[in-house]
């Protein structure tokens, strides 16, 4: 009779384990030591959502994964700066931003912005416009910028390239073989 309660204690024991394993998932306790790491009972795995990465480390898992920028959580994207959207993949057009990025003209390009000046002003390192006598007197159509004590117009767009006056812009031809 002895044999047949331990078999029957066992049978149960292993029934109550089968049970905990597949609700564990809602039982998990975050340790709060590693990022990922959870107590399930005595022992310490990944939680729900995150594996064990070739370090041995738990890693997020966003299962369609994040473009431009890093899984930080179960489906959880951080976007790099320029990059927006659930997963990353939409660029953020700053100039629509308030405040607005740039003081006079601004383009978005895929990931970031440039700025631009009026005519009369030129671009400042921090994206501000200067009133330039010189930048006035070189009459770029689209403002300009200083780079090594020479004045050089600008164009907005980089479908855009500085005209034989570089002074206006002018389409690109496009690459020819």
């Amino acid at each position: 009779m002895q044999p047949f309660t331990l078999f029957g204690a066992f049978y149960i024991l292993h029934i109550f384990s089968s049970s905990t394993e597949a609700y564990r998932h809602h039982r998990q306790v975050l340790t709060g030591t590693q990022p990922g790491v959870c107590r399930y009972g005595r022992r310490l795995e990944c939680c729900y959502g995150w594996m064990k990465n070739t370090k041995g480390q738990c890693e997020a898992q966003c299962e369609h994964g994040c473009k431009h920028g890093e899984c930080v959580g179960p489906n959880k994207c951080k976007c790099f700066p320029g990059y927006t959207g659930k997963t990353c993949n939409q660029d953020l057009n700053e100039c629509g931003l308030k405040p607005r990025p740039c003081e006079h003209r601004c383009m978005n390009t895929h990931g970031s912005y440039k700025c631009y000046c009026l005519n009369g002003y030129m671009l400042m390192s921090d994206g501000s416009c200067a009133n330039s006598r010189t930048c006035s007197l070189a009459h770029c159509q689209y403002g300009c910028e200083e780079v090594e004590g020479e004045i050089r117009c600008l164009c907005p767009s980089a479908g855009l390239q500085l005209g034989q006056d570089e002074r206006t812009c002018v389409g690109k031809l496009p690459f020819s073989r």
